[in-house]
């Protein structure tokens, strides 16, 4: 877990999905992050439970502080580069090394 001022991040959970579903819904945010939008909660537990089940990828959950929601998630990619172990943000922009 990591956490600022305003804000704590931590892998995500099961219990986060009316939180994700309710930014989800909106027809403006999915399509800007790549994805359409839920239509339908069990959708949006479907998808956490794809994510907890994930070796090779991590989601975190945004939350913010002043009213706990989530308010966001975001995931990381583990890959081989030369022997070492790699972990990437979507747009593989970033990376940290184990």
């Amino acid at each position: 877990m990591m956490e600022t001022k305003r804000l704590i991040l931590r892998p995500v959970q099961l219990s986060d999905a009316e939180d994700i579903f309710d930014y989800a819904t909106d027809e403006d945010t999915g399509p800007r992050a790549g994805w359409k939008a839920h239509e339908n909660i069990e959708g949006t537990r479907s998808l956490i439970k794809m994510w907890l089940g994930g070796e090779k990828e991590k989601h975190f959950a945004v939350i913010y502080k002043e009213d706990n929601k989530v308010v966001g998630t975001m995931g990381v990619t583990l890959k081989d580069i030369e022997g070492k172990r790699a972990w990437f943000d979507k747009n593989k922009s970033n990376a940290t090394y184990e």
